[in-house]
């Protein structure tokens, strides 16, 4: 393995240890601060130079529309009167399908 910031052969003990990718904490600084820049600098060019949006105006405020005054209904309930009641033997005709 090789070092990303100068190109020079590793240690075998640093490929042991994971610490493989620089030969220096020197090294990995200037390389972490030559990537900050870079990728910062790609940023910049990135972002295109558009000019300003003109401001919004605000929203109109509408009034709430008018009350309407209405009477609530009242429901009458409705009688209602059962002539026969149901049989268990009703209800299984029905699950078996030949009820009438």
């Amino acid at each position: 393995m090789v070092c990303l910031q100068c190109g020079k052969e590793m240690p075998f003990y640093k490929k042991l240890t994971g610490q493989g990718e620089f030969c220096s904490a020197d090294h990995r600084r200037r390389y972490q601060e030559d990537f900050d820049r870079r990728a910062l600098e790609r940023l910049r060019l990135a972002r295109p130079k558009a000019p300003p949006a003109p401001p919004v105006p605000a929203p109109e405020v509408l009034s709430p529309p008018p009350a309407i005054s209405r009477k609530p209904q009242v429901f009458e309930p409705v009688p209602v009167s059962f002539s026969a009641t149901l049989s268990a033997d009703w209800f299984s005709a029905c699950l078996r399908g030949d009820h009438a």
